[in-house]
């Protein structure tokens, strides 16, 4: 019996999405577990660096934010920055790709 709870359990955490930009908003409201003062402190006006390995956290405190933003009537921004900056971006231009032996520009 012990070892079917077990298995159970595993293919409950399984099914749980990894990222969490592919998951409903709402979601992520529901399973957000703030610790310590996270969102207190991300809710100020001073500039914040996040970091932290993949899978910490980090996208879901800041969706749950922007969440908690909109239901304040403000207007919140989230930019997925996967992708800014690289060759396959929404800043990608041609004329800035290098070459062996050409300049960049």
């Amino acid at each position: 019996m012990p070892n079917e709870i077990s298995e159970m359990v595993n293919k409950a955490f399984l099914k749980l999405s990894k990222r969490a930009e592919l998951v409903d908003r709402a979601t992520l409201v529901k399973t957000f577990v703030d610790l310590g003062p996270l969102i207190h402190v991300l809710s100020t006006k001073d500039h914040q660096i996040i970091f932290g390995r993949r899978g910490t956290g980090k996208t879901h405190a800041l969706l749950y934010l922007a969440e908690k933003v909109a239901a304040d009537k403000g207007i919140p921004v989230y930019i997925d920055m996967r992708n800014m900056g690289s060759t396959g971006g929404c800043t990608a231009t041609r004329q800035f790709h290098y070459r062996k032996g050409q300049p960049a520009f």
